[in-house]
């Protein structure tokens, strides 16, 4: 739980850094299920010169009500990211699955570049009891990203197109990485080979490699 001050430091540094390096300088905030919401990244750009484009805030589909805080974020300027990655259990807490908040924000008005999707790629979901003790923990599979992309297409009618570009372009430029997400002359050659109809991965090219999926 930082203070106003102290997240305004970490984003005033990250913007340097960024500068520097050539890149965005985004930083990526992890937003619990606390009542608050996006409430601290609302008071740091109404007291500091901070834009919102500076901090990508993850997790917003947790539940209901943290959405509908993203939805107020995006509209006014900032970008938000929807974990792919879930449980039955953590679906049955009231989160809302992926594809399921990506078409809600687009319906009510976010402009698609200000959506991204992540899995939390191997990150720990956690699962508590009534009392807060921690039960058990599961991993967050990669594989749900690529998951998340086939409902939206397949099951809710997505263009492919836009489906993927949660998960690509619009990720590379909220972190200002020109030479991700998108296939063109000078971009790094990252692809990946799905079937035509079921959208099955068959192979991946990375670094120069083909790695394939027996």
């Amino acid at each position: 739980h930082p203070t106003v001050a102290e997240l305004a430091r970490i984003g005033a540094d990250a913007r340097v850094g960024g500068m520097l390096a050539g890149k965005a300088g985004t930083v990526l905030i992890h937003v619990g299920d606390d009542v608050e919401g996006l409430g601290l990244l609302e008071a740091v750009c109404a007291r500091h010169p901070l834009p919102r484009t500076q901090w990508l805030p993850t997790h917003i589909n947790r539940n209901a009500a943290l959405l509908e805080h993203g939805l107020r974020w995006a509209r006014a300027g900032g970008a938000v990211d929807l974990t792919t990655s879930t449980t039955p259990a953590l679906l049955a807490a009231g989160e809302v699955p992926a594809a399921e908040a990506l078409l809600r924000l687009r319906r009510d008005g976010v402009p698609a570049g200000r959506i991204t999707l992540s899995s939390d790629g191997q990150a720990s979901l956690p699962h508590f009891d009534a009392d807060g003790r921690l039960l058990s923990v599961e991993v967050a599979p990669i594989a749900s990203l690529l998951a998340c992309v086939r409902s939206l297409a397949q099951d809710h009618g997505l263009a492919l197109g836009d489906a993927l570009d949660a998960a690509t372009r619009a990720p590379a430029d909220v972190w200002g990485l020109p030479h991700k997400g998108r296939l063109v002359v000078g971009a790094d050659a990252d692809v990946l080979l799905l079937e035509r109809d079921t959208l099955r991965l068959r192979a991946t090219i990375a670094g120069g490699r083909v790695y394939r999926v027996e």
